[in-house]
């Protein structure tokens, strides 16, 4: 059985970031809310 990893997708400033369940730093930022969704689900998904 393959765990998943959730991801938690936060506004940080202007910019969007997708950031894993329980890391203290940002996995990605990115410009638009759309983009960081769909990078917060390829890696959950992975």
């Amino acid at each position: 059985m393959r765990r998943q990893k959730n991801q938690h997708v936060l506004p940080h400033g202007k910019k969007w970031a997708v950031k894993g369940d329980g890391n203290l730093r940002n996995t990605a930022l990115l410009n638009s809310k759309k983009e960081a969704i769909k990078i917060a689900r390829k890696i959950s998904r992975h």
